[in-house]
């Protein structure tokens, strides 16, 4: 079903089915000095059209907002490879994003139901705490690689690297003895 002609009628229908307002509150917000919004948006939520296209609206607001869980697996699965940023963030010069694979693939394994991270007391009141721990120095994880390649961006003109030796002036301690 297309948009509703009447721009009024649409917002109507749209604040119903989106945001889940009484037709008296979505028609006091499009209208707001109505003097009797009551009687208006009875009349409008009994139009045939008008409750085709709040059902419609509904409809798409569900499909749009379940993400299933193969997409979510996907998703996870990208990174957790580095393909896909866990966390963008805008700031005043420029996006940063980050890669953060332990967390995506802790959150997939969890998904998977590969980890249980309940708290497990015995009858007898004892805690038990089992860990596994591998070689610090080991660089694999079930036989793969930890990082398949590490990608460093090139920085801009003037801007540091990581490689660059800097000397940072400071003011002598006042407390120092002299040289």
């Amino acid at each position: 079903m297309p948009a509703l002609k009447n721009a009024t009628h649409e917002k109507f229908a749209h604040l119903i089915a989106e945001s889940g307002d009484t037709a008296t509150a979505a028609y006091a917000k499009i209208n707001p000095k109505a003097k009797n919004p009551d009687g208006y948006a009875s009349t409008l939520a009994r139009r045939a059209d008008i409750n085709a296209r709040i059902a419609e609206i509904r409809e798409e607001v569900l499909t749009r907002s379940v993400l299933a869980l193969t997409r979510k697996r996907e998703l996870l699965r990208q990174m957790g490879e580095g393909i896909v940023p866990t966390k963008v963030i805008n700031r005043a010069n420029g996006v940063e994003e980050v890669y953060d694979k332990l967390a995506a693939i802790a959150l997939d394994a969890k998904l998977a139901g590969e980890m249980d991270d309940r708290l497990k007391i015995s009858q007898d009141n004892n805690l038990s705490l089992t860990f596994t721990v591998r070689d610090r120095e080991s660089r694999t994880i079930d036989g793969e690689g930890v990082m398949d390649a590490v990608v460093i961006p090139d920085a801009e003109e003037g801007v540091l690297s990581l490689n660059d030796k800097v000397d940072i002036p400071h003011e002598p301690d006042p407390d120092s003895p002299g040289p």
